[in-house]
């Protein structure tokens, strides 16, 4: 199958899902959405796979999220509303999906793409990489299920720190609250996500399976509370600063 933005390999019984917009940060647009999606439900089905890898193409960034300019793009609160939609959609599949999947994370893992590091089952980093959840500078909230997978892996403190501030992190101290599972040299990062999977492969893949739905279950919040919050922020002027100002190189002004 073809994707678009997205490429997809099985290296045996691991299939890695590649984010291909080096030279936009690997920030998701509708397209890449799609091929997301589309990508995720074929290796979901696949029964050769035991395990999936997420990563970034290049070695800049995993994902700096919503690319702006589409954003941007959406005119009224029906259009954001179906965003919001579907990525959740996508990032609850991905977390529910019935085998193990790892994010490794080179680079930039900010907004959606936190998220979506989040919604995979564990993160690996590069000493270099970066994260954090910034929406709140762009007059909005994290959509994609940081306000409530966040909490869950560090803890309501320091998630409304990252969230109701906006600032970065480096790969080290997300290790240390929880966030990063381990830290591997650079260009090492799917190699060391490939042999946790592998690892993982040695076990029951039906025990596996059911264990993560166990851990799941215990821990899942509605997301229909997010989507009320998004949209609340969509709807006010702050919105429109704020993204304004991004796309201008400047400080935003908001009321």
């Amino acid at each position: 199958m073809k994707y678009r933005n997205i490429l997809v390999k099985s290296e045996g019984p691991v299939a890695v899902i590649t984010l291909n917009r080096p030279d936009k940060l690997n920030s998701i647009d509708r397209d890449m959405l799609q091929s997301l999606s589309a990508a995720v439900d074929a290796v979901a089905k696949d029964k050769s796979c035991r395990a999936v890898i997420i990563t970034g193409s290049g070695n800049k960034s995993f994902c700096t999220g919503a690319d702006i300019n589409y954003l941007s793009s959406l005119k009224t609160e029906r259009d954001a509303a179906r965003f919001v939609d579907k990525v959740h959609s996508v990032f609850d599949r991905i977390e529910g999906m019935g085998k193990p999947v790892i994010a490794a994370v080179n680079g930039y893992c900010l907004g959606g793409g936190c998220e979506l590091a989040m919604a995979c089952d564990i993160r690996i980093a590069t000493p270099d990489s970066m994260f954090g959840q910034p929406e709140v500078k762009l007059g909005i909230l994290p959509g994609g299920g940081g306000t409530y997978r966040l909490p869950a892996l560090i803890g309501i403190g320091r998630a409304k720190e990252m969230i109701l501030a906006g600032d970065t992190i480096s790969a080290d101290t997300a290790m240390k609250i929880g966030l990063v599972n381990r830290i591997v040299a650079s260009g090492s990062v799917v190699k060391e996500a490939k042999s946790i999977a592998l690892k993982m492969n040695q076990g029951s893949y039906n025990a596996v399976k059911n264990a993560k739905w166990a851990v799941n279950a215990n821990t899942r919040l509605n997301n229909a509370i997010e989507k009320k919050g998004f949209l609340a922020c969509f709807g006010h002027a702050d919105r429109k600063e704020g993204i304004s100002a991004f796309l201008e190189h400047r400080k935003p002004r908001f009321k």
